[in-house]
Protein backbone atom coordinates (compact mmCIF):
# COMPACT_ATOMS: atom_id res chain seq x y z
CA UNK A 1 0.00 0.00 0.00
CA UNK A 2 2.87 2.23 -0.02
CA UNK A 3 1.27 3.82 -3.35
CA UNK A 4 -1.94 4.53 -2.14
CA UNK A 5 0.05 6.49 0.89
CA UNK A 6 2.05 8.24 -1.16
CA UNK A 7 -1.24 9.58 -3.09
CA UNK A 8 -3.02 10.24 -0.15
CA UNK A 9 0.02 12.54 1.03
CA UNK A 10 0.19 14.29 -2.34
CA UNK A 11 -3.43 14.84 -2.16
CA UNK A 12 -3.72 16.12 1.57
CA UNK A 13 -0.56 18.32 0.46
CA UNK A 14 -2.28 19.72 -2.39
CA UNK A 15 -5.44 20.85 -0.51
CA UNK A 16 -3.35 22.23 2.62
CA UNK A 17 -1.33 24.21 0.23
CA UNK A 18 -4.87 25.34 -1.74
CA UNK A 19 -6.02 26.00 2.24
CA UNK A 20 -3.07 28.32 2.72
CA UNK A 21 -3.17 29.93 0.20
CA UNK A 22 -6.75 31.17 0.06
CA UNK A 23 -6.31 32.50 3.57
CA UNK A 24 -3.98 34.55 2.35
CA UNK A 25 -6.33 35.70 -0.87
CA UNK A 26 -8.93 35.84 1.67
CA UNK A 27 -10.98 33.65 -0.55
CA UNK A 28 -14.17 31.96 0.89
CA UNK A 29 -14.64 28.21 1.33
CA UNK A 30 -11.89 25.25 2.37
CA UNK A 31 -11.48 22.06 0.59
CA UNK A 32 -10.31 18.65 1.80
CA UNK A 33 -8.42 16.10 0.86
CA UNK A 34 -11.38 13.95 -0.17
CA UNK A 35 -12.35 16.92 -2.41
CA UNK A 36 -9.14 17.07 -4.27
CA UNK A 37 -9.25 12.93 -4.30
CA UNK A 38 -12.65 13.21 -6.04
CA UNK A 39 -11.24 16.19 -8.76
CA UNK A 40 -7.99 14.00 -9.54
CA UNK A 41 -10.42 10.39 -9.92
CA UNK A 42 -10.78 12.44 -13.51
CA UNK A 43 -7.35 11.08 -14.15
CA UNK A 44 -6.63 13.77 -16.79
CA UNK A 45 -6.36 17.95 -17.16
CA UNK A 46 -9.65 19.22 -17.46
CA UNK A 47 -8.04 22.26 -20.41
CA UNK A 48 -5.83 19.54 -22.33
CA UNK A 49 -6.81 16.08 -21.28
CA UNK A 50 -2.96 15.30 -20.53
CA UNK A 51 -2.67 12.58 -17.83
CA UNK A 52 0.64 13.67 -16.95
CA UNK A 53 1.68 15.51 -13.95
CA UNK A 54 -1.78 16.54 -12.94
CA UNK A 55 -2.79 18.75 -9.65
CA UNK A 56 -5.33 21.12 -8.79
CA UNK A 57 -6.30 24.68 -10.13
CA UNK A 58 -8.32 26.71 -9.03
CA UNK A 59 -10.91 27.94 -12.61
CA UNK A 60 -11.56 31.60 -11.18
CA UNK A 61 -7.89 32.70 -9.76
CA UNK A 62 -8.25 32.99 -5.90
CA UNK A 63 -6.55 36.48 -6.71
CA UNK A 64 -9.86 37.86 -8.66
CA UNK A 65 -12.11 36.47 -5.91
CA UNK A 66 -12.30 33.08 -6.90
CA UNK A 67 -13.43 30.83 -4.10
CA UNK A 68 -11.42 27.77 -2.68
CA UNK A 69 -14.82 25.42 -2.56
CA UNK A 70 -15.00 22.23 -5.02
CA UNK A 71 -16.99 23.68 -7.72
CA UNK A 72 -14.01 25.99 -8.53
CA UNK A 73 -11.32 23.19 -8.58
CA UNK A 74 -10.52 20.91 -11.48
CA UNK A 75 -7.70 18.83 -12.59
CA UNK A 76 -4.75 20.17 -14.29
CA UNK A 77 -1.46 19.12 -15.57
CA UNK A 78 1.44 21.62 -15.10
CA UNK A 79 1.81 22.30 -18.22
CA UNK A 80 -1.30 24.27 -18.24
CA UNK A 81 -1.03 25.19 -14.95
CA UNK A 82 2.18 27.03 -15.64
CA UNK A 83 0.82 28.97 -18.49
CA UNK A 84 -2.64 29.73 -16.97
CA UNK A 85 -0.56 31.74 -14.77
CA UNK A 86 -3.14 33.95 -13.24
CA UNK A 87 -5.58 33.85 -15.82
CA UNK A 88 -8.82 32.09 -16.24
CA UNK A 89 -7.32 29.76 -18.86
CA UNK A 90 -4.20 28.19 -20.38
CA UNK A 91 -2.41 30.50 -22.82
CA UNK A 92 -0.03 28.01 -24.64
Amino acid sequence: MPYRDAAMNLMSNQAYSANKRARRYGAPGVITTGDVAAVMAKGMCHYCGSTDLLGIDHVIPLHVKGSNQPDNIVCCCRLCNASKARADRPGR
